[in-house]
């Protein structure tokens, strides 16, 4: 998810729900809307679950608030036997793992553990979001093809290089001229 789409959830839980003054109050709100939203008053484990996660959330210095009401929401719009606390914690799980947000599927699990078992590289969070933005681009046929012609790449300097190469041009503009330049231009 983007910033813009982060910012406007966070207005929008805020506005319907207020503003957490304390985890307490946090802890709180979520339970109430966890009411609100599966239409059943949350025993005691899915009190202290959401209390759980809040904490795991905050300790990672994520907004757990958020984080969990998105949970609920999404969770409450699914079919009756997938409307569980158990299914927000898996997707709560599976967001601290792939990021906020993230709705696997199939395809895209079986081309990260192709990835990896390719590469010997675990596919962190930003690297999936990499995955994903070529599958769009691409197709999964395109990508996995390509992902077999890594098996032979070894060169991991290289690969640190192009990117040191990237992050310094979107760093410092390409208007300046290197010294060699400077020296050849006023000749």
């Amino acid at each position: 998810m983007t910033k813009d789409q982060i910012s406007t959830m966070s207005v929008y839980y805020t506005e319907k729900y207020g503003t957490p003054t304390s985890p307490s109050d946090a802890i709180s709100k979520l339970v109430a809307m966890y009411r609100d939203l599966f239409d059943e008053i949350p025993k005691q484990e899915v009190k202290e679950g959401i209390a759980e996660y809040y904490r795991i959330l905050c300790s990672r210095e994520l907004d757990a608030y958020i984080w969990i009401a998105e949970c609920l929401h999404v969770t409450a719009k699914k079919e009756k036997q997938k409307r569980t606390f158990a299914y927000c914690v898996g997707m709560l799980r599976s967001w601290m793992k792939n990021g906020f947000g993230h709705l696997p599927n199939q395809e895209e699990d079986e081309l990260v553990d192709y990835f990896q078992e390719v590469t010997g590289f675990e596919v962190k969070h930003q690297a999936r979001s990499v995955i994903q933005n070529l599958m769009g681009k691409y197709g999964i046929i395109k990508v996995t093809r390509m992902i077999g012609n890594l098996e032979n790449a070894s060169d991991l300097g290289l690969v640190l290089m192009l990117h040191l190469k990237e992050l310094m041009d979107n760093e410092y503009s390409t208007d300046v001229l290197s010294e060699s330049d400077k020296a050849n231009s006023s000749m």
